[in-house]
């Protein structure tokens, strides 16, 4: 009798698991599991990517908030720096300064004994996002 019972509900069991793994979506496991590479568009929104020399790169997005001037920020691949509004052409932080000029811009360090590496020189707009 108990060898009766241990079978129906084992039957039952396997039934409901049948059942249950038709509710599997196997497209995103597929997904998951597949060696597909797909890029990720890492480009920050609202921005415009500026090509400097010795290839470096940056991204400048403007933050406007309720001031008539418009500060920006300075996007890096690993960080981001808020530059205040100082004039028409200068952008400045404690650390950094921004200056356009005719239509370059450049970035240096304020205090000199820091890392010279953080320059970017002759940076041109190439695109907006």
């Amino acid at each position: 009798m108990k060898f009766k019972n241990l079978v129906k509900i084992s039957l039952l069991f396997i039934v409901l698991n049948f059942q249950a793994c038709s509710y599997v979506n196997t497209d995103k496991i597929g997904r998951v599991l597949s060696t597909d590479y797909y890029e990720l568009d890492t480009t920050p929104k609202d921005s415009t990517l500026y090509q400097c020399e010795e290839n470096k790169e940056f991204y400048l997005r403007d933050i406007s908030g309720v001031e008539e001037n418009i500060d920006k920020w300075l996007i890096l691949k690993n960080m981001e720096y808020r530059l205040n509004f100082i004039d028409d052409e200068t952008y400045q932080n404690d650390m950094l300064i921004l200056k356009f000029s005719n239509s370059q811009a450049n970035i240096k360090t304020l205090k000199e004994q820091e890392n010279m590496d953080f320059v970017f020189s002759n940076c041109n707009p190439v695109r907006s996002n």
